[in-house]
């Protein structure tokens, strides 16, 4: 990046020069990087456990930038025009009542982003599917040969992008409820909302409060801008509604006048007074279950309000294999079906898993409870498990729900659910770990759960 260039992007920043960062994380790092790249006097204060902080002190003393590690000190609102938080500090933190309380703006990575991006965005939030539709319109856009990056919650944090040549780029970014509390001009041009479903309990104070989080993502849109809803989502539907955009919703239950919808084995898509343009048919497309059509739709609303040529929208649908840990087969020799669906952290995520196959499942869930009710699933629990098994720290209240609709077998740890699945399955069996809770009872994340299922479910082959 030359001189002029770090000029430019300083211009969109003005008048701020000192920059205050809470959260050593990804997202936080970026920000670091990018700030003193652009020559601003750079503070990150990240309030971390001893045992990670040996990992963040090398990656912060590489940026050659000042930080504290283990306290947030008053040195965070000294001298500084703007702090930046990471996503995992709640609103309610400490050191962000203080810093409002001093009249010290606070913003997000995602803000800090906006502000330097120069090209266009599609930005994708929901409770459940934002990754897998991220990355499904990543794929169209590669396969059309349409320049973009990927990123925000789904991986790399959306700054990293900023410092490179953005003029002609769409950026697609995912973003969470947490991503979005301290937004304040975030406007991308194409913004999708898959669904609204009670989660992140433990954060916020109710729903509502979770869901007005989301609305975030279009708050600041113009009436130019695109706004593509689930119109099946009744959530949706009462939160977003109300804004005046250039609308454009996806159904997986009804034909639409104007969207896209399911036809009878093809995606359908029509807008004002044209005749209905036909897609991928459901068979070409090979994500399974009826919520990856619904995704495939929100795929195809969102490129269409990008005007990518429906064409290149077609050819991108059917060359999407899906993201790990989400209803991933694993290929083994035990003549059973394990699927890896990691992914499901609530009990909706979970009953899209359980109704995607034709037959009854052992089914593994369990793990850390976000504060959410998991007893919802019983009915379905009744008609599509064939043996439930609970593990981790939510295990004996899953076990609890259940015990009177499915049979249950309450274990410890994942890996013993592994060993309990293969022993009380037989030759066809389809064995789903779908967990309904977060992993940080026993990992890191969902990827890291993911991935030692899969190392446990191999250890069991021939």
């Amino acid at each position: 990046m030359n001189h002029n260039q770090i000029i430019e992007l300083r211009q969109r920043l003005q008048p701020i020069s000192r920059i205050s960062i809470i959260g050593a994380e990804r997202s936080g790092l970026s920000v670091a990087k990018v700030a003193k790249a652009l020559g601003m006097d750079v503070f990150v204060s990240d309030y971390s456990k001893q045992k990670e902080q040996s990992e963040i002190k090398t990656k912060l003393d590489h940026l050659n930038v000042a930080y504290e590690l283990g306290m947030h000190s008053n040195r965070i609102y000294e001298n500084t025009d703007l702090i930046v938080v990471s996503p995992g500090v709640p609103k309610s933190a400490t050191v962000l009542q203080k810093a409002q309380s001093l009249n010290i703006p606070i913003w997000s990575e995602i803000e800090f982003a906006f502000r330097l991006w120069k090209g266009k965005i599609i930005a994708i939030t929901g409770s459940v599917a934002k990754s897998t539709v991220t990355a499904w319109i990543g794929e169209v856009l590669r396969n059309a040969d349409i320049p973009y990056v990927l990123g925000g919650n789904i991986g790399i944090p959306f700054s990293e992008f900023v410092l490179e040549d953005s003029q002609d780029k769409w950026a697609v970014v995912e973003i969470s409820s947490f991503q979005l509390e301290w937004v304040h001009t975030f406007s991308p041009t194409v913004a999708v909302v898959t669904n609204l479903i009670p989660n992140h309990l433990d954060r916020y104070h109710s729903v509502h409060e979770y869901y007005s989080a989301k609305v975030q993502i279009t708050q600041k849109q113009s009436e130019v801008n695109w706004l593509i809803l689930n119109d099946d989502d009744q959530n949706v539907q009462k939160y977003f509604s109300k804004f005046l955009r250039r609308t454009f919703p996806y159904s997986s239950e009804h034909p639409l006048e104007r969207g896209v919808w399911l036809g009878h084995d093809r995606i359908m898509l029509r807008d004002t007074e044209m005749l209905p343009t036909k897609l991928a048919k459901f068979s070409d497309i090979q994500l399974i279950g009826r919520h990856n059509l619904s995704n495939a739709c929100a795929v195809v609303a969102a490129l269409y309000a990008a005007s990518v040529p429906i064409d290149k929208i077609d050819k991108g649908l059917i060359s999407f294999k899906g993201l790990p840990h989400r209803l991933q087969k694993i290929s083994t020799n035990d003549d059973r079906l394990w699927y890896n669906d990691s992914k499901a952290t609530t009990p909706e995520a979970a009953k899209v898993a359980l109704t995607a196959f034709p037959s009854t499942v052992v089914w593994l869930a369990g793990g850390y409870n976000k504060g959410i009710d998991l007893s919802g699933l019983k009915k379905v629990a009744q008609k599509k498990v064939k043996h439930l098994i609970t593990f981790g720290s939510s295990a004996e209240t899953i076990e609890k729900e259940y015990q009177d609709v499915v049979q249950v077998t309450r274990v410890t740890t994942l890996k013993n659910a592994v060993l309990k699945a293969h022993e009380i399955s037989t030759k066809g069996d389809v064995i789903l770990l779908s967990p309904m809770c977060a992993s940080f009872d026993e990992f890191h994340d969902f990827e890291e759960r993911g991935k030692q299922f899969e190392t446990y479910v191999k250890g069991l082959q021939c």
